[in-house]
């Protein structure tokens, strides 16, 4: 509605009556302006015309509605059905036909999102801002009618630490129920039958109700509970061996005495002994139980059974339930895995058994056998697949490899079928694009500021070819930002010499994949420079993307000679020889060049990953080229013939078969006898108990040692208090300068690491300064990681705090660190023991 009524003005003052109806509803704006009388003859010492604006709310009790609970009950208990009726009226009083919606949620959830009831009405009646935007030029009168940026981020303060918070994080059960759309019936009122599980705490209902011109909400709480309740405590997980108490808190909520018999039992590989004892317990009291549990020989998630009964003191049940807690028991370190690929020629046979393992029950074994020349690549496609950690250049060398080989994946042995394909590609898409920063690059991990330059060249090769295949969603405003980073970002530094020139070739090279024409111009700017041969070869697959002309490839690097770069980088480009051959198997495959030339070059690429230990950059390469090799070069697999020996019995295969078993326990003993006249692909692997379990430390450039220190000062045994926190000083000795090295430090059973994300004063009480500081910190249960992009020769030390929650003795694995792309260069400590007294 809009309307222009003139007013009389008396005395300096105007007056307007405005009769209100529904349309005014929630707000009206008044504008005025008001002209200025001009008097002939006198100096004009005011504004001409004065404007303003006023917004005028508009209430209509009509809209609210009236939503009550009736006879909620105070306390319920868990595993039981909660029936909540709601009475629903207009502002009348009358009985309104509406709909609810009906949240029941863990309060402490509440808590940590600092989360508000919802208030329809004053969200509908909130005033709208005028339809149109106006100034009065005379004035030069300006209004900002741009709304304020939505904030928030409750949650994301609480995990910075700027959150008073206190909520139990260690076995959190949060309980969060929703009912749909119910409808009342024609008297206003609707029952919502919630089903409680197990839980023990405070709930909030909320209910919203809406007529579609009517909204309204209300709130109740209900605490969840036994007469008894049973809170157990256990450590995050153990390892095998490990022996340690869990604890039972009984409260009796009751105001009278219970006698309470409390049952523990355990699945393997958890062991306990029979467990059963009981207590009165007074009124309002409460009770700790410690109960000694030990981790089993061989790994996997044991469960603890807890059988709670209640009685009064006259003997009459009160309450009986069970409850299930889950406990990890994880490999430690001498629990490890070998693996080895053999080629079997035509009419030779091979044997493949135990020789390094503990012959019980905790030994796997698995062989598998084709003809299928693309089973070369499976040792390497497990490695990069498998690689722990995720930087932009990790992920892409999960991605780029398996996204060429396709469905063809599946032919090297591994485990890929389409969904999960499909899947963790897409995943590794998300991954990749999370880590964009502002000018459109990606940054080497996730949260850094910085865009790296290689990482996001590397990663758009990636997705430059995945967005070219429907299968795969690459947004378009996220691939259109980082190729223009590439376009706008990577320069020719001439001082870099080989580095500038690499990287300035790839990113053509990329672009070019994308169609951007202004390549070609591009690529003209290193005619004249002095570039590596890997640089080169970039150059001229960009060339040939565009002219789609081999000859004129061949011209273009005939023309414009090139220098070998061989010298092995940790960073940077990650430059190295390996890399560089199958860069150079790349071009030769895009030229189409004779099989005479190719073959050795390709031969050369896969004895080295079976020889060889490589970074994931030298292994996603190496696949990378290969992968079209080996598919265009498979041999004549129809005429395959194989007999296998297994513990199982003897198995034969003919054609293109995939051969795959596995057995556990000892007698693992395979013969694989080559009946055809084609090569035969070997792929064992075995996993257990290492016969001599090497769990000394270790240093090859890189010395590490570990401490634990309390705020007196260094603690001179592994002895702990259950219940403290301590530093975890970290101390690394670099022979040489290093870069892109990763610390990863395993926790025993029963710590917990102080998150310095959610506790930014964690390591105050020991007033450290001279501790160094990560370019990535990734903390989880077991563990915690952490990445320098430098470390320059001498000694670095690193500290974070964890707190004792668990007594008993842990096994302590290694602390550990490595140059990611110069893997020679690593160290550990040796294993040890941690006790964690009471």
């Amino acid at each position: 509605l809009e309307k222009l009524v003139t007013v009389p003005i008396e005395n300096g003052v105007g007056t307007l009556t405005l009769p209100l109806t529904e349309a005014h509803y929630p707000n009206i704006w008044l504008e005025t302006t008001v002209i200025h009388p001009v008097e002939p003859g006198k100096a004009l010492t005011y504004p001409y015309a004065s404007f303003a604006m006023l917004n005028l709310p508009v209430h209509d009790p009509g809209k609210a509605l009236t939503l009550r609970f009736e006879d909620v009950p105070r306390v319920i208990r868990p595993k039981s059905t909660l029936p909540v009726t709601l009475h629903v009226t207009n502002a009348e009083g009358t009985p309104a036909a509406a709909e609810i919606t009906l949240a029941l949620v863990d309060e402490g959830i509440h808590q940590i999102l600092r989360y508000q009831n919802p208030d329809p009405v004053a969200w509908f009646q909130r005033p709208r801002r005028p339809d149109f935007r106006r100034a009065h030029y005379y004035d030069q009168v300006a209004y900002d009618f741009t709304g304020k940026a939505i904030g928030g981020g409750a949650l994301l303060r609480k995990r910075l630490g700027e959150d008073d918070s206190t909520v139990d994080d260690n076995w959190i059960k949060p309980l969060a129920l929703w009912s749909g759309v119910v409808e009342c019936d024609a008297t206003g009122v609707a029952t919502i039958d919630m089903a409680i599980p197990e839980f023990a705490g405070k709930v909030r209902l909320v209910a919203v109700a809406t007529t579609g011109s009517e909204a309204g909400t209300a709130a109740a709480s209900v605490t969840i509970r036994r007469p008894v309740v049973l809170q157990t405590s256990l450590p995050r997980f153990v390892a095998p061996g490990d022996t340690f108490q869990a604890t039972a808190l009984l409260q009796n909520k009751l105001d009278r005495p219970v006698k309470t018999t409390l049952r523990v039992e355990s699945t393997a590989p958890i062991a306990s002994e029979a467990f059963e004892q009981s207590w009165e317990i007074p009124g309002g009291d409460e009770v700790v139980v410690p109960v000694s549990l030990t981790a089993g020989e061989y790994t996997g998630s044991g469960k603890i059974r807890w059988s709670l009964a209640t009685t009064d003191s006259a003997g009459k049940a009160i309450d009986n339930f069970e409850t299930e807690t889950a406990l990890k028991v994880q490999s430690p370190s001498i629990y490890q895995s070998r693996s080895e690929l053999v080629v079997i020629p035509a009419g030779e046979q091979r044997e493949f058994l135990n020789r390094e393992f503990k012959e019980n029950s905790l030994l796997e074994t698995t062989l598998r056998v084709s003809p299928n020349s693309l089973a070369r690549l499976r040792k390497a496609l497990d490695y990069v697949v498998g690689y722990p950690h995720g930087c932009v250049e990790q992920t892409t060398s999960r991605c780029l490899p398996l996204f060429l080989l396709g469905q063809a994946a599946s032919k090297t042995g591994s485990d890929w079928d389409a969904a999960y394909f499909q899947q963790f590609i897409q995943a590794g898409i998300d991954r990749l694009l999370s880590m964009q920063t502002r000018n459109g690059g990606l940054g080497y991990w996730p949260g850094a500021r910085h865009s790296n330059a290689y990482g996001s060249i590397y990663a758009a090769h990636f997705l430059t070819l995945a967005k070219q295949d429907p299968a795969f969603n690459v947004p378009d405003k996220a691939h259109g930002r980082l190729m223009e980073y590439l376009k706008s970002n990577i320069h020719l530094n001439p001082g870099n010499g080989y580095r500038s020139h690499y990287t300035y070739a790839y990113a053509c090279y990329v672009r070019a994949l994308n169609k951007d024409a202004q390549v070609m111009e591009d690529i003209t700017s290193l005619d004249t420079l002095k570039v590596s041969t890997t640089a080169r070869q970039w150059l001229a697959m960009a060339t040939l993307t565009f002219t789609g002309a081999p000859d004129e490839m061949t011209a273009y690097l005939l023309k414009h000679p090139s220098t070998p770069n061989d010298v092995k980088e940790q960073s940077n480009t990650l430059n190295s020889l390996v890399r560089n051959d199958a860069i150079t198997l790349m071009m030769q495959m895009a030229l189409g060049l004779d099989s005479s030339i190719v073959q050795p070059q390709a031969e050369k690429l896969v004895r080295y990953l079976e020889t060889h230990r490589y970074s994931t950059q030298e292994a996603a390469f190496v696949i990378t080229a290969l992968a079209e090799y080996l598919k265009k070069n498979v041999g004549d697999v129809k005429q395959a013939r194989v007999t296998i020996a297994t513990p199982g019995g003897l198995q034969e295969r003919t054609g293109d078969f995939q051969f795959e078993t596995s057995h556990k326990g000892p007698g693992s003993r395979y013969t694989v006898a080559n009946a055809g006249p084609t090569p035969l692909y070997v792929h064992f692997t075995q996993a257990g108990i290492l016969l001599n379990p090497d769990v000394d430390a270790k240093s090859n450039g890189i010395k590490i040692s570990r401490r634990f220190e309390n705020e007196s000062g260094p603690v001179e045994s592994s002895q702990l208090q259950h219940g403290k926190n301590y530093l975890v000083a970290l101390t690394i000795t670099c022979s040489e300068d290093f870069e892109n090295i990763v610390l990863v430090d395993l926790l025993p059973g029963g710590l917990d690491i102080e998150n310095p994300r959610l506790d930014g004063d964690a390591l105050a009480p020991w007033k450290k300064s001279d501790g160094i500081q990560p370019s990535f910190l990734d903390v989880r249960d077991d563990r915690l990681i952490a990445a320098f992009d430098k470390l320059k020769r001498g000694t670095h030390r690193y500290y974070y705090a964890v707190r004792t929650v668990t007594a008993g003795t842990f096994r302590h694995p290694s602390a550990s660190a490595e140059c990611m792309y110069a893997l020679e260069f690593n160290g550990r400590t040796a294993e040890g023991e941690v006790t964690i007294m009471k």
